[in-house]
């Protein structure tokens, strides 16, 4: 296929008389593409799947891009490669702003970190998706896992930001208790009782 691409004088007389080869050539470097996916994920070499989903969203149109993306996450997640599944999510948002399906994609990545027991980078992913898809469950989650590996600090930080971020969710009374207890304890510490 590269060869035939690389013959100017063919390819130009082929663009004069409606492109058929190229055409043809594209759907054959698909294909392709396609075929050398299937077989990363059939050796369950899942990190080369996703670099060769990725390779296939740059160069798709716009209908099959996200559906790549969404297969380049999945892929990277089962390789448990988190970054690389984060880093095309950002793509992904980027490029679709409102994109449910990445959404989707983000919070399935903090599900298998947490599964997988990634307690911290799963505060993160939740955080995250609090910001971004104003997501209130997804910081209340946030503010349990921190309170369970006994982060104080990003805990009462989280609260405020619920407090301040979903002041009409319907725990922000609790999230205030939770802020005036937590300042209690500390003072009572610190002046030593």
């Amino acid at each position: 296929i590269q060869s035939i691409g690389s013959q100017q004088e063919f390819m130009s007389f082929d663009s004069k008389n409606g492109s058929k080869i190229q055409g043809s050539m594209a759907e054959q470097k698909t294909h392709l593409s396609v075929l050398e996916i299937a077989t990363h994920e059939h050796e369950k070499d899942f990190k080369r799947a996703g670099r060769g989903y990725e390779s296939f969203a740059e160069s798709s149109t716009l209908k099959d891009e996200e559906k790549a993306y969404e297969n380049a996450v999945a892929s990277y997640l089962k390789s448990g490669d988190f970054e690389d599944a984060e880093r095309v999510i950002g793509l992904w948002q980027k490029k679709f702003p409102a994109s449910q399906a990445a959404a989707q994609a983000l919070r399935n990545s903090a599900t298998l970190l947490f599964i997988q027991g990634e307690f911290a980078s799963t505060v993160v992913a939740l955080r995250k998706i609090s910001h971004l898809y104003k997501d209130a469950d997804s910081l209340e989650a946030a503010i349990q896992i921190a309170e369970a590996l006994g982060d104080d600090s990003s805990r009462v930080s989280f609260w405020q930001e619920y407090k301040r971020d979903f002041s009409k969710a319907g725990i922000r009374i609790f999230c205030g208790l939770k802020i005036v207890l937590h300042h209690m304890l500390v003072s009572q510490v610190d002046s030593g009782l």
